[in-house]
C-alpha cells in the first residue's frame, strides 16, 4: 500500500473523529437535564419551537413535602411554635386530615389584618397531597393541634397557598 493513500486514510479517520466529537459536543448542549427528581407539570413550549438557553421549559415540582403558609389571628402567635404539629384538611381529600409540623412563623404581624403568617410542611409520604385542589389550615373543626396539648383555632376563610420546599 502506498504512503499517500495510509496518509489520506489517516488525515480522513481525523476529520471524521473530530465530526464525530463536534457532533457529541452538540449533542450534549441539546440534553435537558433536571436539577432533582421531581413532577413534570404542563409544558410551556410546542414541539419544534425554537428554544434558548435558559428559557423556561416545562414546570418541575418536588412534591415530597409542600409548604403550606396561612394567616393566624394576632392572639395565637404567643401559642404558635417551630415544629409544632398541625393538621391540614385539603379539599381534594374531603374528611381526610393529613398531619404537619410549623416551620416557620412571621415575626411581623399583618398591620391590615392583624394576622400572624404561618408556614407549615406537609410530607408527602403517599403521593396524595399533591396541589390539585386548594388547601385549608386546620384539623377538624379548623384547629391544628398545638404541642403540648393546646390549641389554636384559624379563622374559617384561611386559605393555604402550597408551594414546594
Amino acid at each position: 500500500m502506498a504512503q499517500r493513500v495510509l496518509d489520506e486514510s489517516g488525515a480522513n479517520l481525523q476529520v471524521a473523529e473530530a465530526q464525530l466529537a463536534l457532533a457529541c459536543a452538540r449533542w450534549s448542549r441539546m440534553a435537558i437535564l433536571a436539577p432533582f427528581d421531581g413532577t413534570v407539570g404542563i409544558r410551556s413550549v410546542n414541539l419544534g419551537d425554537y428554544v434558548k438557553d435558559g428559557a423556561d421549559l416545562v414546570n418541575l415540582e418536588d412534591i415530597s413535602s409542600m409548604y403550606a403558609d396561612f394567616r393566624l389571628p394576632e392572639r395565637f402567635q404567643g401559642k404558635l411554635r417551630a415544629r409544632q404539629s398541625v393538621q391540614l384538611q385539603l379539599d381534594a381529600y374531603p374528611g381526610r386530615v393529613f398531619k404537619a409540623s410549623i416551620e416557620a412563623i412571621d415575626p411581623l404581624l399583618d398591620v391590615n389584618g392583624r394576622s400572624v403568617g404561618v408556614r407549615a410542611v406537609l410530607p408527602n409520604t403517599m403521593g396524595e397531597a399533591a396541589p390539585q385542589g386548594g388547601g385549608r389550615p386546620g384539623g377538624p373543626g379548623g384547629a391544628p393541634a398545638a404541642a403540648g396539648g393546646g390549641a389554636a383555632k384559624p379563622p374559617a376563610a384561611a386559605a393555604g397557598r402550597w408551594r414546594r420546599p
